[in-house]
């Protein structure tokens, strides 16, 4: 039998939803404007029930820009960080509500978010952290000090507990 599949325009959202299943592998290509994502069952159960075309292209955009300077372990990162957001109960219950909550992420802010070419990288991040890989310690924020204003700076390491850097980015929860 063959893995579940599903196309989309890249770019253009839906509310399509792919298959809820235990995930071994998540496999994305494009061909001629379509994203064929195929997950192939296994062994690390993510329920992907609530994962629409739209949160995973939103993941996507944002991580690249956010860290598209980045390899795909700090990529995967910023993945967790917006997954560890749409857990908890202080923030949106969705990949898209997430990003797109007021002052949260500053590509939405400079318009970079609508600007990004995903790359190979940033989908391998992404996926990682979809099929649980997680390496970012329960981080809920991160902030990068040298394109942060004093305020915002002075806020993470007023308000928030420092978790690691990596990338040129901290992290804190």
């Amino acid at each position: 039998l063959p893995a579940p599949c599903f196309l989309i325009e890249v770019g253009q959202s839906s509310t399509k939803k792919p298959p809820a299943v235990l995930l071994s592998s998540v496999i994305v290509s494009s061909v001629k404007g379509l994203l064929a994502v195929t997950f192939t069952a296994k062994s690390v159960p993510i329920r992907l029930s609530s994962l629409t075309v739209e949160d995973y292209n939103n993941l996507l955009r944002i991580v690249e820009a956010e860290v598209g300077d980045n390899d795909v372990y700090g990529r995967t990162i910023v993945a967790n960080v917006v997954l560890n957001r749409v857990r908890s109960s202080h923030f949106e219950n969705t990949i898209t509500e997430v990003i797109f909550s007021k002052g949260q992420f500053s590509p939405i802010r400079d318009k970079r978010f609508f600007k990004v070419k995903v790359s190979e990288a940033t989908i391998k991040g992404v996926n990682n952290a979809l099929m649980g890989e997680d390496y970012s310690r329960g981080a809920l924020y991160f902030m990068d000090r040298a394109y942060s204003s004093s305020h915002a700076v002075g806020w993470f390491d007023s308000s928030l507990t420092y978790l690691f850097s990596y990338g040129g980015h901290e992290y804190f929860k």
